[in-house]
């Protein structure tokens, strides 16, 4: 392993974060390579299908309470960072998922105003 001298670092912060490794009975470069290694993981970029679940969310969170004064109790596809269709039962949802050609991408399928369980279908992917 390489030795590294790293300058710059803020004094309050390296005290804290050599208390905090020898608190956990971490030698002060295993801390470091956690923290780095913990750190490229959320800095990450994003996939596609990353990008896909972000825009789905944050299509539900705007439609959120239009959904549950509307649509509680129905089915509803949201894909594609769109409301897709919405139905008393699960089977158009399916139906359209396919004819959409939505098989490998994210989409939210759930069950306005139910609780959320995640649950997987023959298609490969979770479905909420």
């Amino acid at each position: 392993m390489p030795n590294v001298l790293i300058r710059d670092v803020d004094t309050d912060t390296y005290t804290s974060f050599k208390a905090k490794a020898a608190q956990e009975g971490l030698k002060l470069g295993e801390a470091i390579t956690k923290a780095m290694k913990d750190w490229m993981e959320k800095n990450r970029p994003f996939s596609e299908k990353d990008k896909q679940r972000q825009l789905n969310l944050l299509t539900y969170r705007k439609l959120k309470e239009t959904l549950l004064k509307e649509y509680n109790g129905m089915w509803v596809l949201i894909g594609r960072g769109e409301f897709l269709i919405s139905s008393d039962t699960l089977d158009p949802i399916l139906s359209k998922i396919k004819a959409l050609n939505l098989e490998g991408e994210h989409c939210f399928v759930f069950q306005v105003g139910k609780e959320v369980k995640k649950r997987a279908f023959g298609f490969g992917r979770r479905v909420q």
